[in-house]
């Protein structure tokens, strides 16, 4: 998994995916993806749910032709507490409403299953805390995963995934990523066994 420093319409990828609260615009494409279409499509914003649009027929240039929404589910209720917990905000980031890590790992792999057949899939959740980075790549590694021993998917996972942040990555943000990594790979080989 890469990390880079990229807004939704700039990452050079396959697919790009993007989160949705239950019954709001997707979180950094408010202003390029009409709501009444998401409707229309029979998005919620529930969680586990995902709609892939073609980004030709959206405002703005963008680099990858497939936009995916993932819902993240309800909005969480409260604003204070510690960090990751739902609807809080972690220090520092007063953006709007904060999904649970575990909402957002779910996001991610649910989202990362729904781009099987892309070469590069491109995660730009606006969630950019360590512990939310690594809820997310965590989530995307598990999500990818397949087991192709003995038969072939009709579509494999994403060959290669990005996770875009809005600000300059840091180094703490970086050791999340090895350390979900490491996490999903020891995972995976588990898998690899039972299978």
């Amino acid at each position: 998994m890469t990390l880079i420093q990229a807004d939704p319409q700039t990452v050079a990828a396959d697919a790009v995916l993007v989160p949705a609260f239950q019954g709001q615009a997707p979180v950094g494409v408010a202003q390029a993806v009409d709501p009444e279409t998401l409707a229309a499509l029979g998005f919620e914003g529930k969680a586990g749910q995902v709609v892939r649009l073609a980004t030709s027929g959206l405002e703005g240039e963008w680099a990858a032709p497939v936009l995916a929404v993932v819902g993240l589910g309800p909005v969480p209720a409260g604003a204070a507490g510690n960090a990751g917990a739902a609807g809080e905000a972690p220090e520092g980031d007063a953006a709007g409403p904060q999904p649970s890590t575990d909402a957002l790992r779910i996001a991610a792999a649910v989202g990362v299953r729904a781009l099987a057949g892309a070469g590069i899939a491109g995660l730009v959740f606006g969630f950019d805390q360590p512990e939310q980075v690594h809820a997310i790549a965590l989530g995307a590694r598990l999500g990818a995963y397949q087991f192709t021993a003995y038969r072939q998917p009709d579509k494999l996972a994403p060959a290669r995934l990005v996770l875009a942040v809005k600000e300059q990555r840091t180094k703490a943000q970086e050791d999340q990523i090895n350390r979900a990594t490491s996490i999903a790979h020891a995972v995976r080989d588990a898998r690899d066994l039972v299978n």
